[in-house]
């Protein structure tokens, strides 16, 4: 698949700067979103937002490149509340987890989109569409929507990595202006700066400290006077790789986390845990808020347990319950496997194999009953495949299966097979069901294998989507 154009991608600095003008006016801060997301992935725009009870979605802006398009999709859509779950929005919403939909059969849209939605679907059919959660500090804001109805151009990973940039941006603006009023006061926000146990720095973007409270100067080891003079430079080590990074990252969405190395006063260092946010004062004056805290006993504890991890992963390549590969022994065979592939100039499937109510089964029988299901499930794909396949446990309830020189009417009969293998194990495993999900790799082609395992994972969380809609409809 190789590296994405990102010459086509919209200047993603240049819309946050845009955004944050739009300040508290939604309108303008919708229509820009829209309209950016136009420009850049389709033919129309969908922006949910979440209503206050937190149980369901209500359009907040309906843009089409067609003004005919536009007017029968408000039409249709502007009073609609669609609920958590519901449609393949809503599951977006309910699950946080992105959507990437090409070549939508007509009976499928028919299918998975609620009633009220029916008329507006029949007569101006959608030919590619991508949704993606709108998240800001972890709290659900809506859904963004990019659709294709007069191309009959797919959507591709590449447009969906940019459509979820462009949410994580709209996102943290569509929070900031629909922010309700604050019921604490400047004294509030002045105790909280001065009793916080954190450091705290009030900033400029381009490095200049204003402030210091107490906790950055016990941290820092220095004044506040020594701080504001000293300013970036001197609290952080310039030369930490990971500093450029976390600019980078602070300018293009707004915030940024990190761990950076800071330097106290009398020049030791310590690793930091570093949270940082660009704001928009009231008078307009752009500022940055950094809070860091000393994490140098956790970063200590963490290499250790690393280490320790490490050396245990080494020490075997196998799933010690099902002895299939683990991860890592999957990712050595299975790149082998790959490269014979290309040089016999095969193709390969990728299976992503996924236990169904394997929670719900340790919560009710207990673990043990929950690794006998996950043995049948293993000793059933075993069974399945040939030698020259290999197949792993993922972790948890999932599994992979790399199948070589094999077509999409193979990855049918493995499954299949599967299926059979577990009806004719013992009684409790006949009830186990499983959801699917493949990807192809053509020989030759310029496809990482975590790009391939995405792939079918993303195709086994789309039909048992689609699935779920199917049987609620």
């Amino acid at each position: 698949m190789g590296e994405p154009d990102v010459t086509r991608w919209p200047d993603l600095d240049d819309l946050w700067e845009a955004l944050i003008e739009c300040h508290n006016d939604v309108p303008a801060l919708l229509r820009l979103i829209a309209d950016r997301v136009m420009e850049a992935l389709g033919d129309g725009c969908v922006i949910t937002t979440v209503t206050l009870d937190g149980t369901a979605l209500r359009p907040a802006a309906i843009r089409h490149r067609e003004p005919r398009v536009e007017s029968a999709m408000q039409a249709v859509l502007s009073d609609q509340v669609t609920a958590l779950g519901e449609g393949i929005a809503g599951t977006v919403a309910a699950d946080r987890r992105s959507m990437l939909l090409n070549d939508l059969p007509r009976e499928t849209l028919t299918a998975t989109t609620p009633p009220q939605f029916l008329p507006f679907v029949r007569d101006h059919p959608m030919r590619a569409l991508l949704i993606v959660p709108l998240v800001a500090s972890g709290e659900l804001v809506g859904t963004l929507g990019a659709m294709r109805t007069e191309s009959d151009e797919p959507y591709t990973l590449y447009d969906l990595h940019l459509l979820e940039a462009l949410g994580e941006r709209a996102a943290l603006a569509m929070a900031d202006a629909v922010a309700g009023p604050r019921s604490i006061g400047g004294a509030d926000y002045e105790a909280i700066y001065r009793h916080n146990r954190d450091g705290v720095l009030l900033t400029t973007p381009d490095g200049h400290i204003l402030a210091a409270n107490p906790a950055a100067c016990a941290l820092l080891g220095r004044t506040e006077r020594d701080i504001v003079r000293g300013g970036r430079e001197a609290v952080l080590v310039p030369t930490d790789p990971r500093l450029a990074s976390a600019l980078a990252e602070r300018a293009a969405a707004g915030h940024a986390r990190a761990e950076l190395t800071m330097r106290r006063g009398d020049g030791t260092t310590f690793e930091a845990d570093v949270t940082s946010t660009i704001f928009t004062t009231p008078d307009r004056k752009v500022r940055a808020v950094v809070i860091f805290r000393d994490m140098s006993e956790e970063v200590a504890a963490r290499e250790a347990a690393l280490a320790r991890f490490v050396e245990l992963e080494q020490a075997a390549d196998r799933d010690p319950l099902t002895g299939l590969w683990n991860r890592r022994g999957f990712g050595v065979a299975a790149e082998q496997a790959l490269a014979s592939a290309d040089r016999d100039g095969h193709l390969a499937q990728i299976l992503f194999i996924d236990l169904d109510g394997l929670k719900a089964l340790n919560d009710a029988e207990g673990h043990a009953a929950g690794d006998a299901a996950i043995l049948a499930l293993a000793r059933a794909i075993g069974a399945s495949i040939r030698d020259a396949d290999v197949a792993c446990r993922l972790g948890g309830d999932e599994f992979l299966v790399l199948l070589v020189d094999a077509s999409s009417q193979d990855v049918t009969r493995v499954i299949d097979r599967v299926r059979a293998e577990l009806a004719s194990e013992p009684a409790d495993a006949k009830t186990l069901s499983f959801s699917t999900g493949s990807a192809e790799r053509p020989p030759h082609l310029d496809l990482r294998l975590d790009e391939l395992i995405e792939a079918a994972d993303r195709d086994m969380y789309q039909q048992k989507v689609l699935h779920r809609l199917r049987r609620h409809a």
